[in-house]
């Protein structure tokens, strides 16, 4: 069970009513997360969702009150990342790709990189940490015998280079290459 929640008191109380992830997190203070870690609650932090409201402000999109909010909600983006990660509060993978073009969603690694993340941590939110969190961690999430066969290939090197994700060059769906 996943709850949206930007405010500190109710990323808490959904903490503590034994969520399984709170997605954007984007208010959270020292006791949202302090619950969060106490009770194993995994911030999906959907920097990329933030982006698509950046591109939309000042264009008549929101209402007055609305662009207040998003510009608050601007200011304070990663700073649930570099918290969480201080804490040992668990980090997976998601965009909340309804706010932005398909497609874009791997900006999200380098968010969370600037945000404070390894590029290795990055990686692992949207492999094992995200597997783990789906409950499938012995299914999917990396490289080995039995586990659904769905990769991608890249130029680069992503522990050196993370934008390179956002250059997919071919896609394997349980086992079968589609792209």
């Amino acid at each position: 069970v996943m709850a949206h929640a930007h405010g500190a008191r109710g990323i808490e109380a959904a903490s503590a009513a034994g969520i399984d992830t709170i997605d954007h997190a984007t208010f959270a203070d020292e006791a949202a997360l302090k619950v969060m870690k106490a009770k194993g609650t995994v911030l999906v932090p959907t920097l990329m969702a933030l982006e698509g409201v950046r591109e939309r402000l000042g264009k008549g999109i929101f209402t007055p009150t609305v662009e207040v909010k998003a510009k608050q909600a601007l200011e304070a983006a990663g700073r649930q990342v570099t918290r969480s990660k201080a804490m040992g509060v668990p980090i997976a993978f998601g965009t909340d790709a309804g706010v932005f073009e398909h497609g874009r969603n791997a900006g999200e690694f380098a968010l969370m990189v600037k945000a404070g993340m390894t590029n290795g941590e990055a990686l692992a939110s949207a492999t094992t940490v995200a597997a783990k969190t789906l409950g499938m961690e012995t299914e999917i999430g990396r490289i080995a015998p039995g586990y659904s066969a769905d990769l991608i290939a890249v130029d680069s090197n992503p522990l050196t280079d993370i934008r390179t994700l956002e250059k997919v060059q071919w896609v394997m769906v349980r086992g079968r290459i589609i792209k």
